[in-house]
C-alpha cells in the first residue's frame, strides 16, 4: 500500500467541498483566486482534484491537488493531440507539522 497512515483520498464531490478547497489553496496565495476559477477546475475536472482527508476527526479535506487535463500537439506520426495532466494547485494545511510531513514525504 502505497498510501499515508491515517489519509484517505478520495475525489471532488460537490459544492460542499468547495469553501474548504478555497481555504487550504488561499493559505499559500499572495493574491486569492475567484470563486470562478475554482469552479471552472473543479467542475470540469472533478476527478482530477484530489482531497487529503484524515480516517479519524471531522472529515475535513487537510491538503488538496487540483489538476486539469487538455489536449497538447500532435506526436509527429499520426498528429493526433495528446492527453496532458497538469497541476493547477496544491495545498497543505499547516497543523502540528505530523499531517503536513506525511503528504510532504508521499510526494518523495
Amino acid at each position: 500500500d502505497s498510501g499515508i497512515p491515517g489519509i484517505k483520498f478520495v475525489s471532488y464531490k460537490d459544492e460542499s467541498q468547495l469553501e474548504k478547497v478555497m481555504q487550504l489553496v488561499a493559505n499559500d496565495l499572495s493574491e486569492p483566486y475567484s470563486i470562478f476559477t475554482y469552479r471552472y477546475f473543479l467542475l470540469r475536472f472533478p476527478e482530477l482534484c484530489i482531497l487529503a482527508i484524515p480516517e479519524e476527526g471531522d472529515g475535513e479535506p487537510v491538503g488538496c491537488v487540483v489538476c486539469k487535463i487538455d489536449s497538447e500537439g500532435g506526436d509527429g506520426v499520426t498528429d493526433v493531440p495528446q492527453p496532458s495532466v497538469q497541476a493547477q494547485m496544491m495545498a497543505v494545511e499547516e497543523s502540528d507539522g505530523t499531517k503536513e510531513q506525511q503528504l510532504q514525504n508521499s510526494n518523495n
